[in-house]
């Protein structure tokens, strides 16, 4: 039978016998069945809300937040660390390198941490305001590299904006914006062949 699995669509047309990568656990299906409002259809696209049913998966190995995108063609893959434009709205003292937060992706959350500041940037002229700053303050703008904490799956803003932009939290406060600009993805490198023993 499969799993049903329900998600919005970012990009993309998701159409029934398409082959799906999901990341960032790494797992290839086929779509059996798509239903839109519990009516079965033949393709989707952007801004559906989609049920579709996925073959030769374990509901054990789908969670919230992972993203599936189509196997052949500019495939999802793991995020090890991003880096991303960040407006800090609001924060008692400053973020500093190693500032740790709960950053919301598209449904995806995770902490993470900022592992170094490349620049600020000027709100006026949207030009770096010199090198490795020390901190960023609320109001400013910045580049940074981001670690992610767990495993999440992100995308550049400008290749897939739905999947490129964040918030960051401190406890339920929102303390900054972001974009990302550049995604730096894990080398899957596949388990060893079983071998069998006699």
């Amino acid at each position: 039978v499969g799993v049903v699995v329900i998600g919005k669509i970012a990009t993309g047309t998701l159409k029934t016998g398409m082959t799906l990568l999901i990341e960032p656990n790494h797992t290839a299906t086929t779509v059996a069945s798509i239903y839109h409002d519990v009516n079965p259809v033949e393709s989707l696209t952007p801004g559906h809300i989609a049920g579709f049913n996925i073959k030769n998966v374990s509901i054990n190995s789908i969670k919230n937040g992972y993203i599936c995108g189509e196997a052949t063609n500019d495939p999802p893959k793991e995020t090890e660390s991003f880096k991303a434009h960040i407006m800090v709205l609001k924060k008692k003292g400053t973020i500093k390198v190693g500032y740790c937060s709960l950053f919301d992706f598209h449904t995806a959350h995770s902490g993470c941490r900022i592992t170094s500041i490349i620049s600020k940037i000027d709100k006026k002229t949207k030009k770096g305001l010199g090198e490795h700053p020390q901190e960023v303050s609320a109001g400013e703008s910045a580049i940074v590299t981001v670690t992610p904490l767990k495993r999440i799956c992100v995308e550049k803003y400008k290749s897939y904006p739905p999947l490129g932009r964040f918030s960051m939290r401190d406890s339920t406060e929102i303390v900054g914006i972001g974009v990302i600009l550049e995604v730096i993805s894990k080398v899957y490198i596949p388990p060893p062949p079983i071998v069998p023993t006699k």
